[in-house]
C-alpha cells in the first residue's frame, strides 16, 4: 500500500473537484446544459487525480487527458494498473474540449454516459486506495480562500 499525505495542496485540489462534481449533478438534473454537465464530469474526475498526485507527492502535469493522468498515477503509487478503466478514461477526457466548442450537441444520454465513465473511474481508484467519491457521495471539502501572496 501507498502512503498519502493529505495537506492543504490535496485538500485544495479535492475542494475543486467538489465543486465541479456537484455543479454537474446540478446540470444533469436539469437535463437543461448536458454539455456542462460532461465537461464539469470530466473536470471532476481529472481534479479528484490531480489531488491523489498531489498527496503522492508529485507535481500534476498541465493536461486534461485523464489516460495520461492515470498512468502517472500508478507509477507514483506503484499501484497495479486497472486496464479495465482505460477506455472510460479516454471516453471522459474527450468531453474536456468538445464540450466547450459550438458545432457539437450533447444530450442528456451524453451526460449520462459521461457519469457511467466517472463511476466506473471513481469504482476502481476507490479500490486501489484513492480516495475518489462515487457520483452521488456527498461533498466534504470546501474551497480554502487564499491569504496574502496567493490572492489573485
Amino acid at each position: 500500500m501507498f502512503q498519502q499525505v493529505k495537506g492543504i495542496a490535496y485538500r485544495a485540489w479535492m475542494a475543486k473537484a467538489d465543486d465541479d462534481r456537484s455543479l454537474a449533478r446540478s446540470a444533469l438534473v436539469s437535463e437543461r446544459h448536458p454539455s456542462t454537465a460532461c465537461y464539469l464530469t470530466q473536470q471532476a474526475m481529472e481534479k479528484y487525480m490531480k489531488a491523489q498526485l498531489v498527496s503522492l507527492g508529485e507535481v500534476p502535469e498541465r493536461t486534461h487527458d485523464l489516460s495520461l493522468l492515470l498512468d502517472h498515477l500508478y507509477l507514483a503509487s506503484g499501484v497495479e494498473p486497472d486496464l479495465s478503466i482505460a477506455a472510460a478514461a479516454g471516453q471522459l477526457s474527450s468531453y474536456e474540449a468538445s464540450t466547450r466548442y459550438p458545432g457539437i450537441s450533447f444530450t442528456p444520454e451524453d451526460a449520462a454516459r459521461a457519469v457511467s465513465f466517472y463511476e466506473e473511474m471513481a469504482g476502481s481508484l476507490g479500490q486501489a486506495g484513492f480516495e475518489v467519491p462515487a457520483w452521488d457521495d456527498p461533498t466534504r471539502y470546501v474551497d480554502i480562500p487564499p491569504s496574502g501572496d496567493e490572492a489573485r
